[in-house]
């Protein structure tokens, strides 16, 4: 007569057993779903902005976008100069970002009547 007990004469489990019976380590647990994370610069639902929709006219709306750049160490300091200057002045905290933009909007500004005077 064949013993169909997982267990032992001694009332232990037998070895085929407890492998059997042994959790997985490498188990996965079930995962739940991650939440969507919406990344700066993402259009909104129902807005397109493939190249059919792209102007070449500036707009009074700006969208900001984060983009890094390799400065030079002087134009570093000169730039937490200003914004020190800036502070002391009207006794408010001055970003650097902020000067940057305001520093790349009168360049271009500059370059655009340069432009125009080479133009005409």
């Amino acid at each position: 007569m064949k013993n169909d007990s997982p267990f032992t004469v001694d009332g232990k489990l037998s070895k085929a057993e407890k492998k059997r019976k042994k959790p997985s380590k490498t188990t996965p647990l079930p995962r739940k779903k991650a939440p969507t994370r919406h990344k700066r610069g993402e259009t909104k639902v129902g807005e397109s902005r493939g190249p059919k929709d792209r102007k070449n006219e500036v707009t009074k709306e700006r969208i900001k976008v984060r983009h890094t750049f390799d400065i030079f160490k002087d134009q570093l300091l000169s730039i937490k100069e200003i914004a020190l200057k800036r502070e002391k002045t009207f006794d408010k905290k001055v970003r650097l970002g902020d000067i940057f933009k305001e520093a790349l909007d009168m360049f271009i500004t500059k370059e655009r009547l340069n432009e125009e005077k080479t133009e005409t």
